[in-house]
């Protein structure tokens, strides 16, 4: 083998590469060909002229196969580092082509699936109608983590959550005491209430509310899994229920309410926020959908809907 003179450019196809790494990972000739869908001659073929460009020897004829040298193991090294970086960079390039196709994974509580995304994805959809789109409809204490895992792409929840998620607040709804007739707030442990299936955030702060005013637990009477069936219990007058509303939907609703007030008098809130994750390298399609949120292009105070509280 002649020793290269000098600097001299190396004319490496990435199939040589490619032909380097099988080689390495087979350690014999016939097999890597295979491998690679070509003739065992051609392989040879190009191997010896790697050696020809690199003025070094690859490999040596061994009993059982081929035997890399010194530098032809480093070469292989190498050969292994290339493959990855060009199969990156092939799969980066077919992900940028088909970006803006692909399924779009929300995730939400049942509320806001229920009153407020239609209205979004309705706007989303004249934007990027080729993207599928597939709620998952689980309590914000779930979601939350759900979004850190990378389990769905966005996520709306209901209530304060920890977690390294990007995080919009999107409004601030009050807590009531919801029932078809006035009713004396003292009396609420004596009335039957009407409870249904609600985040860990909100359903801390109900609880706070409830233990700075009353000694004793609320006697439940009836269980649902919807906000909406418990509004449509409260309405036959079988009891009463506590949830967030926004502003809006106080009028909307059409009984009595009564606001949750803390011990400084002020009314109890709950937040709703936004949670993504970092849009760097994200399909368009997530990165639209982050941008019409955070551009605020759709009502999120709940105006002609019947907003809720999980």
């Amino acid at each position: 083998m002649r020793s290269p003179m000098g600097k001299r450019r190396i004319a490496m196809k990435d199939t040589d590469w490619r032909i380097l790494h099988e080689l390495y990972h087979y350690r014999n000739i016939t097999k890597a060909a295979s491998a690679l869908y070509i003739t065992q001659p051609a392989l040879t073929k190009r191997i010896q002229i790697m050696e020809q460009e690199f003025g070094v020897q690859i490999v040596m004829r061994g009993k059982y196969g081929v035997i890399f040298t010194s530098a032809g193991e480093y070469l292989a090294k190498c050969a292994e580092k290339q493959v990855q970086f060009m199969d990156e960079i092939r799969h980066k390039l077919d992900y940028l082509q088909n970006s803006q196709k692909g399924t779009l994974i929300v995730g939400t509580s049942y509320s806001f699936s229920r009153f407020q995304l239609p209205v979004l994805l309705k706007q989303y959809r004249k934007l990027f109608p080729e993207v599928e789109i597939e709620m998952v409809c689980v309590k914000s204490n779930k979601l939350a983590h759900m979004v850190e895992v990378g389990q769905v792409d966005v996520a709306f929840v209901r209530g304060e959550y920890e977690g390294e998620a990007e995080r919009m607040k999107l409004s601030d709804e009050i807590g009531y005491v919801l029932c078809r007739e006035p009713v004396d707030l003292k009396r609420l442990p004596e009335l039957g209430q009407i409870a249904y299936d609600i985040g860990t955030s909100s359903q801390q702060r109900i609880e706070e509310w409830w233990n700075l005013h009353y000694d004793r637990p609320a006697r439940i009477t009836m269980t649902t899994s919807f906000i909406d069936s418990a509004w449509q219990m409260v309405r036959e007058g079988l009891g009463y229920t506590i949830c967030f509303l926004s502003e809006e939907m106080v009028e909307g609703l059409e009984l009595w309410r009564c606001p949750m007030l803390d011990g400084q008098g002020q009314a109890v809130r709950r937040a709703t926020y936004f949670l993504y994750q970092d849009v760097d390298g994200a399909a368009d399609y997530v990165k639209g959908f982050v941008q019409m949120v955070g551009d605020g292009i759709f009502p999120l105070d709940g105006k002609g809907m019947r907003d809720s509280a999980l």
